[in-house]
């Protein structure tokens, strides 16, 4: 999709702000706990031990074993630790601070250009895939691009329905009117028009879409009782305009509580 505005989208702030005011501070989203890499580094000790054991290495240079199995763990948990630094992010009334490594980073929410929000999936054979956590990622107008991963940042599923309710739900009344007006809506691999919808390079009419049927991590186009184009959330820009745009032209069901029903 690039960088340049859909018809929907706000166009960027016409002058680069030296200093945002975000407002009063809301609360917060600390960063995980790094429990795997810490599990790896308590075992290395216990591994060192074994392994001298093993080797009918002498009592008396058993300490030393473990001693050396210390140190490489403390090195491994310190390495892992400043290559993965995990962000940590402040919710105020009118952005977001997150910070990483140290610098602070400050969002409005109308800084927010494009905003994707999906778990990650794996293809599997025979049509299964992998389906993991949900994760957000989001460019502002001026380039900066942040990725916020679940098993790096504590309740980010609430985060992500902050940032959909702030950055995404205020485009839907200029998105309604851009397609009303025969506009194309780009939402990334998905792109509407009054009379057709398309999905990378086909198209379909409206008339022969059945309906809509949203999944933890897609949404699929029905068309003739069956799926005719299926898109993910992680290829979805601003998922929550897009499936409010899909449903003032088709029926849109939520296929998760289908399911489960």
């Amino acid at each position: 999709m690039g960088h340049d505005s859909s018809p929907y989208r706000r166009a960027a702030p016409p002058e680069a702000r030296e200093e945002v005011d975000l407002g009063a501070r809301l609360g917060e989203h600390r960063a995980r706990r790094d429990v795997g890499s810490l599990v790896v580094a308590i075992a290395l000790p216990v591994i060192a031990g074994l392994a001298a054991l093993r080797l009918r290495v002498p009592l008396r240079t058993m300490p030393i074993a473990i001693l050396v199995g210390c140190v490489l763990g403390l090195g491994f948990f310190a390495i892992v630790q400043l290559a993965r630094r995990r962000p940590h992010v402040a919710v105020h009334e009118r952005g977001i601070v997150i910070t990483l490594r140290r610098v602070a980073h400050a969002i409005a929410w109308e800084d927010v250009d494009r905003l994707v929000i999906g778990p990650e999936s794996r293809a599997l054979p025979l049509g299964a895939a992998i389906i993991g956590q949900p994760n957000a990622r989001f460019t502002t107008h001026d380039g900066r691009s942040f990725e916020l991963r679940t098993d790096e940042v504590q309740d980010l599923d609430g985060l992500a329905s902050l940032l959909e309710l702030r950055c995404s739900d205020p485009l839907v009344p200029d998105a309604r009117e851009a397609l009303e007006a025969g506009e194309t809506l780009d939402f990334g691999a998905l792109r509407m028009r009054d009379d057709h919808v398309e999905v990378d390079l086909a198209r379909a009419p409206w008339s022969e879409i059945d309906e809509a049927v949203t999944h933890l991590d897609r949404v699929e186009l029905m068309r003739g009782g069956r799926v005719w184009r299926s898109v993910r959330f992680e290829h979805l820009v601003h998922r929550r305009v897009a499936l409010a745009m899909l449903a003032r032209r088709t029926r849109v069901r939520d296929g998760v509580r289908m399911l489960f029903s």
